[in-house]
């Protein structure tokens, strides 16, 4: 699991809130180091802030949207969050506004992961 946030503390707090729940999270605060994180551990879920998808819209999509669970959450309020959901559809597993309760972000983890062992 990776989480890509350009606001470390917020990157590190939900890092820690998937840890706590069990989980093996690295962090990431640009496009740049979320590419070698993902190549060096094979990396099957990402959650990406929206403003980091807002500004590398081809990048991420060239690095990410290979990945079967890609979680965007957005601190950018309710009609920017709808707007990546038209421009990206299904290609996002979920979509969170910011703030998210930790057993939210917990829970939607948990189904993406459940929903990826599946597939696979």
């Amino acid at each position: 699991m990776l989480v890509v946030d350009d606001a470390p503390s917020v990157a590190v707090s939900t890092a820690e809130i998937l840890v706590g729940a069990g989980l093996d999270v690295a962090v990431a605060s640009t496009v740049e180091q979320a590419a070698r994180v993902m190549v060096d551990r094979g990396t099957r879920c990402v959650i990406l802030d929206g403003s980091i998808v807002d500004g590398n819209e081809g990048y991420v999509s060239d690095q990410c949207w290979g990945h079967p669970a890609v979680i965007l959450m957005s601190g950018l309020g309710f009609h920017e969050l709808e707007a990546q959901r038209r421009t990206y559809g299904d290609q996002i597993y979920a979509y969170l506004a910011k703030p998210v309760a930790p057993r939210k972000l917990i829970e939607v983890v948990e189904a993406a992961l459940a929903q990826l062992h599946r597939v696979t």
